[in-house]
């Protein structure tokens, strides 16, 4: 999948786009292809640091999608 991601938390050049793995899909969880994406405030509080949550990097930047479901666990 491509996404725009972290692999270290800091200003807006840390900010990255690539290829990630698929997510593994396991209960309680979908796999949605994405059509659109927003980035809010609080992704940028969490990418500078100054809002702390336990993530595991590399961290995908953006929580607001539209999209399909392609899959359910």
């Amino acid at each position: 999948m491509r996404a725009a991601f972290l692999e270290r938390f800091g200003g807006p050049e840390v900010i990255q786009y690539g290829e990630l793995p698929d997510p593994p899909i396991g209960p309680r969880r979908v796999l949605v292809r994405v059509a659109a994406v927003a980035v809010n405030p609080i992704d940028t509080y969490i990418r500078g640091g100054a809002f702390k949550i336990a993530a595991p990097l590399p961290y995908i930047v953006g929580r607001d999608l539209a999209g399909t479901v392609v899959e359910v666990g």
